[in-house]
């Protein structure tokens, strides 16, 4: 079974044509220490990957594209030497060049969908950064106002003692 160290510690490398994206889930965490630094930078970071993963569904749909055409050679080249449609279309399919590109089409899909769920992760950590934010807020709010009453009545019972004193003397 898979601990929350071993998500957290996983660093994930996405390969993008000759580019390397890096999903790290510490990125992701956040404390009241770090509160500030991630809401300034997270902006950033889901620019970038976003911009991934539109590099993604671009090299997918090249490679759909490469797919289609490699298929239909292939199914037009089995038709002219005299197969059926059905024949030509299984021929077509199981061609290694053909099988080799429909793989591709598939890994390119998985990378496309870890960017997507990735940026669902940046999503979802964007409302708990917010909610964190505004928990924050209301508890400062809290011990201010408590420690602004307490050190009130402690200045009106130390004014009040003070004069008393100085009345109860003359």
């Amino acid at each position: 079974m898979t601990e929350i160290n071993d998500i957290i510690n996983e660093v994930k490398k996405i390969k993008l044509g000759q580019e390397e994206i890096i999903i790290d889930p510490k990125r992701l965490q956040i404390n009241e220490a770090s509160l500030s630094k991630y809401l300034e930078e997270e902006a950033v970071w889901y620019d970038y990957f976003g911009r991934k993963m539109a590099d993604a569904e671009f090299l997918l749909q090249a490679k759909d594209n490469e797919y289609d055409v490699k298929y239909a050679e292939k199914f037009a080249s089995h038709k002219e030497s005299g197969c059926s449609d059905k024949l030509a279309d299984a021929n077509a399919k199981s061609d290694p060049e053909v099988e080799e590109l429909k793989k591709s089409c598939i890994a390119t899909k998985h990378k496309v969908k870890s960017l997507q769920q990735h940026l669902r992760a940046w999503d979802r950590n964007h409302d708990n950064a917010q909610s964190m934010g505004h928990n924050l807020r209301k508890e400062m709010d809290k011990f201010n106002s408590e420690i602004y009453l307490s050190s009130r009545r402690d200045s009106t019972d130390s004014s009040s003692d003070l004069l008393e004193d100085i009345i109860g003397s003359t």
